[in-house]
């Protein structure tokens, strides 16, 4: 069973602009995402995903990995989002 997508949370969160906020720990630095990049990633969502929808261990842990390949610099964003994408259609797939 799924959980339906409030668009009005999505449309808030795209409005938001963290970007003066790092978290730092042991020399890695995390900046926080501008406005213009959560504009792009609630718009990619709203593009994507129609239907309720739930996220097992296997997706998380997709989104986790590459999501850090971003935070540490190893691949831009739009690599990042890509790479989530296909690994995890690969993964419905082989469902």
């Amino acid at each position: 069973m799924g959980y339906p997508i409030d668009v009005k949370v999505l449309d808030k969160f795209a409005q938001v602009d963290r970007s003066e906020a790092v978290l730092s720990s042991d020399g890695f630095e995390l900046r926080h995402s501008t406005q213009k990049e959560n504009e792009w990633m609630i718009q990619i969502v709203k593009e994507k995903l129609h239907t309720p929808f739930t996220v097992d261990a296997s997706v998380w842990q997709i989104i986790e990995e590459e999501g850090l390949e971003y935070l540490k610099g190893k691949q831009n964003l739009e690599d990042s989002v890509d790479a989530i994408a296909s690994r995890i259609q690969l993964y419905l797939y082989e469902q």
